[in-house]
């Protein structure tokens, strides 16, 4: 049976509705792709004797919307086909982008098409490192999106061409991957000892930015098991020794998670506070901002969630976050009696989620407003919060934390 490419994205396309956010950006990445494709086969002068055809692509990733992420990651890969000095290699390196770009965002099986579509386009031979990293990163993806046989396979190619180059680092990672697996299987102990060998091997080699990946997975896993403890002890080791940026916002992210899990909002606030003013990235710094409105809303902070809502209001947030921004802003005005505008924003929630897609957000805004017609009114809280003190290691890392926000607002 002939094998359609990136089917992921047509059957994805053949979903939503024409001309929605989403479906423009989905299609956008296709042509892209496509593009390449053709590029890949019939070499990159077809870019300039098809120039209307490249226009028309490049029209429609501009219609993309500008706080999805994924426009300016497409805008670079266009440009990188149209460039004289185009190799595959650099190419392939924009696709990680692209696959990460939509890894964060959930849509794994997109992501894994993408991550095996850069495999293609930087083989060993080009570039083990790309090629490892690639494949690593398609192993990673086809597990979220619980395609065991294609994440198995993945991480075997990454595993083998890392060890035929000598890429010691590489194959530590790749054990990493391995090691998500077991968690993701539930197989804890198998992925703890893993790890635990990857932090000791990757720490004696002086690799600490794979001692740095090893230790969050390991917070990751004990976050999955229920100990929040060891989870912010584990993430805070990460953050120590992580040199890059995106990794460090992902592990503060994580940290305050399991902060809110022992009930440390405070702590949890320090840290969406740092991302916030810190990340590099204009759509974490939103994220985190909208993290911070709905912790405002739970503690009732109403001046502070008011300002964060106005922040976001105008803000190019994506369909799911704006999904999640109509959804806490209807919660917010709930807890502090604006119930006109608690149902306003909740249907509002509930209609912009079932366009997108993003079930969750429907389930969750549909049961609020349900509650409220049923005279059942949330309210935020009349007492001030008094936050939880833990001792040990807990506790440094929450002062640690505490000590980095007023750094970051210092400067």
């Amino acid at each position: 049976m002939t094998t359609v490419r990136h089917q992921p994205f047509i059957e994805s396309l053949a979903r939503l509705e024409p001309d929605t956010l989403e479906w423009r950006s989905l299609l956008s990445g296709l042509l892209v792709l496509r593009l390449a494709d053709t590029v890949r086969e019939q070499g990159r002068s077809l870019v300039d004797a098809d120039w209307a055809g490249v226009y028309s692509i490049r029209e429609t990733v501009n219609s993309v919307n500008e706080g999805d992420p994924v426009r300016g990651v497409l805008s670079r890969l266009l440009d990188e086909l149209g460039s004289p000095d185009y190799n595959t290699r650099d190419f392939a390196t924009g696709l990680l982008s692209y696959g990460r770009a939509l890894d964060y965002a959930g849509k794994w099986n997109l992501a894994a098409d993408v991550f095996g579509t850069a495999a293609e386009f930087s083989p060993p031979r080009v570039d083990p490192r790309v090629a490892v990293e690639a494949l690593s990163a398609l192993g990673a993806a086809a597990r979220r999106a619980g395609d065991w046989e294609q994440s198995s396979a993945g991480y075997a190619s990454a595993s083998h061409i890392a060890e035929t180059v000598g890429d010691f680092a590489g194959m530590l990672r790749v054990q990493v991957g391995m090691a998500n697996t077991h968690a993701a299987r539930g197989n804890f102990p198998a992925a703890e000892e893993i790890l635990t060998r990857v932090v000791a091997e990757a720490s004696a080699s002086h690799l600490e930015d794979v001692a740095a990946v090893a230790l969050h997975t390991r917070a990751s896993v004990a976050h999955g098991r229920g100990k929040y403890a060891d989870a912010v002890r584990l993430g805070y080791e990460a953050l120590k020794l992580t040199t890059n940026a995106n990794s460090r916002d992902g592990i503060l992210a994580d940290i305050a998670a399991c902060f809110q899990e022992l009930g440390m909002r405070e702590s949890a606030r320090d840290a969406h506070l740092i991302v916030a003013a810190t990340s590099q990235d204009q759509w974490v710094r939103w994220q985190a901002t909208l993290n911070l409105m709905e912790l405002a809303s739970t503690d009732g902070m109403q001046e502070a969630f008011d300002s964060y809502a106005s922040e976001l209001a105008g803000a190019s947030l994506s369909p799911n976050w704006r999904a999640y921004f109509y959804l806490y802003l209807g919660q917010g005005h709930e807890r502090f009696g604006r119930y006109e505008l608690a149902v306003e924003n909740l249907t509002l929630a509930v209609g912009y989620a079932a366009e997108h897609q993003i079930h969750r957000v429907t389930i969750d805004a549909e049961q609020a407003l349900s509650a409220m017609a049923a005279g059942e009114r949330k309210r935020a809280r009349a007492e001030k919060y008094v936050e939880p003190s833990y001792s040990g290691e807990v506790n440094e890392v929450a002062l640690a934390i505490s000590e980095m926000r007023r750094t970051a607002f210092a400067q």
